[in-house]
């Protein structure tokens, strides 16, 4: 909860002060203000998962979660952009963007473009998730299967 209240934070203080983060920069504030990684946790107890602790400082799983986190507020800043543009939400890819000088259409292929880039990471760092043996290899599977799980949810969140 942690790095949601972070984000969440940034988000208000570059409000405050009429501040525009960069693309890369709203990429990392809204992968912490989605408030993704709390539900990863929650998929965890659910499931009652026993995956080891050293799997969880693992650089693969590591940009697993970082890339279900920025699959799930890419497409939400994509799907939100009308309805946040009309209540004038300035933390939205889609919008800093446009903040840029770049036409609505450009800014939705480069925000559309950062999401494909991440499907296709997502592809290579799950081929390569190591292997800690066979029990804790069918817990880190459903884990990963969790995450995908939380991306796919987002789609049908309302």
């Amino acid at each position: 909860m942690q790095g949601y209240c972070q984000g969440a934070l940034i988000q208000i203080d570059n409000h405050f002060a009429s501040k525009t983060p960069s693309l890369e920069e709203i990429v990392l504030i809204r992968r912490k203000s989605a408030g993704c990684k709390p539900l990863y946790h929650l998929v965890e107890y659910a499931h009652d998962l026993r995956v080891p602790d050293e799997v969880f400082d693992n650089p693969v799983i590591q940009e697993l979660e970082c890339l279900g986190m920025d699959m799930v507020a890419i497409s939400n800043d994509i799907l939100s952009y009308r309805k946040e543009q009309a209540e004038g939400v300035p933390h939205n890819m889609v919008t800093v963007c446009c903040a840029s000088g770049i036409s609505l259409q450009k800014a939705f292929n480069t925000v559309g473009k950062l999401l494909e880039q991440r499907y296709q990471r997502w592809d290579k760092a799950e081929a390569s998730v190591p292997s800690w043996g066979k029990e804790a290899d069918l817990q880190v599977r459903k884990y990963i299967e969790g995450i995908k799980c939380v991306v796919k949810a987002n789609l049908n969140w309302r």
